[in-house]
């Protein structure tokens, strides 16, 4: 069995090819081959021998994958095209590529901000039901039909998958097969479901967080489902709860809605207290590093400028204000998410430190609003 990718990068100054083949040996060992170079003269060659399967399969698949999605992305040519010959009997289609394809394609669909108000018209109307809102970051989790476990963000980024995560995705590979989850990864090990993509994502909502529940149910400990509320009693207690734990918030989700990319006007999210990435661009250290504070500015929609709006000191942990000074002097401000109460007087009041977000960049930034005392939009 082979399995064999031909790649190559054009442009006015650059010809390049790549090539990376995957073989299984008559002594069930693995063997991984790579070639890299200028077309048109002698390629580069190098041989990995005797791997598993697993560890053969995922150096194929992170090559491919640097290749195609680098700063220079390559695509897929004939073999010809770089001076080589199709092996005999090796997939013509690769499951490295269907990965790549897979990841590019993936876009996840985000929830519309909702007043207190209407969130308490949603837990009264039949046609929604309402998921808790996690506080961590977007996670997608699946497995194809290699059964490696693989994570991705919100941009279709790779994702190291924490250990105890893995070992539970390939669990849940061995019982069902393919599967592929959206939800959020809370801490360091912890992954929340709240949606399942691996049925058909036109189906309805309240279709998917049903097989969701199935899933969870018949693979207790195997996933972590994101608390869900179905009837209006179980929505007004979640909500209940919500305040009484002080949840970053509820998401609602309309019941005919299919999964579809982009902000969804009829998803919605309701969140407890106000939230705003911002870029942090000076450490002021008081005492030992931990202690002190980082200056922040934020994206202004209306006039796409940067402007001041106060310094954070509060929710660093042990060794965040440490890296977060690093990254600022080695290469210039740190986007983060940040928590506040309300923005008043040209500052956020009551600001906490909650992550750094290094899947985003100052192009995702442009669109966020502040919100005042009154709970109104901030015009500044």
């Amino acid at each position: 069995m082979a399995e064999e990718v031909f790649l190559r990068y054009q442009d006015s100054r650059s010809n390049k090819g790549f090539v990376s083949r995957l073989m299984e040996e008559e002594d069930g060992t693995w063997t991984h081959f790579t070639a890299w170079g200028a077309v048109g003269r002698t390629f580069q060659e190098g041989t990995k021998y005797g791997l598993t399967e697993e560890k053969a399969r995922k150096a194929h698949t992170s090559k491919v994958k640097d290749k195609m999605t680098g700063d220079t992305p390559y695509n897929e040519c004939e073999p010809e095209v770089l001076g080589f010959a199709r092996s005999t009997g090796a997939e013509i289609i690769s499951q490295a590529v269907q990965v790549v394809q897979q990841e590019r394609v993936w876009s996840p669909m985000l929830f519309s901000p909702i007043p207190t108000s209407r969130a308490k018209q949603l837990v009264q109307d039949p046609a929604y039901f309402a998921q808790k809102k996690e506080d961590g970051v977007r996670m997608r989790l699946y497995a194809g039909e290699d059964g490696l476990v693989r994570a991705c963000n919100r941009k279709g980024q790779e994702l190291p998958v924490p250990q105890v995560t893995a070992e539970l995705g390939r669990a849940l590979f061995a019982q069902i097969g393919v599967f592929d989850l959206d939800g959020e990864s809370i801490g360091n090990n912890a992954f929340h479901a709240f949606d399942v993509l691996h049925i058909d994502p036109s189906a309805p909502a309240i279709e998917r967080v049903t097989c969701l529940l199935d899933l969870a149910r018949s693979f207790p400990g195997g996933i972590i489902l994101t608390p869900t509320a179905l009837t209006t009693d179980a929505k007004q207690d979640l909500l209940s709860r919500a305040v009484e734990e002080g949840w970053e918030g509820l998401m609602f989700k309309r019941r005919d809605t299919p999964y579809s990319a982009g902000r969804s006007p009829r998803d919605n999210k309701f969140k407890m207290w106000q939230e705003v990435t911002v870029a942090l661009t000076e450490v002021n250290r008081t005492g030992k590093l931990e202690h002190g504070s980082a200056r922040m500015i934020w994206l202004d929609p209306r006039d796409q400028q940067w402007k001041t709006v106060g310094n954070v000191s509060s929710g660093f942990k042990s060794g965040d204000l440490a890296e977060i000074a690093a990254c600022v002097t080695r290469g210039g401000p740190v986007l983060a998410d940040v928590r506040y109460l309300y923005f008043s007087e040209a500052a956020l009041y009551q600001p906490c430190f909650r992550r750094v977000r290094r899947d985003l960049t100052p192009q995702d930034l442009g669109h966020q609003e502040l919100v005042g005392r009154d709970g109104q939009r901030v015009v500044l």
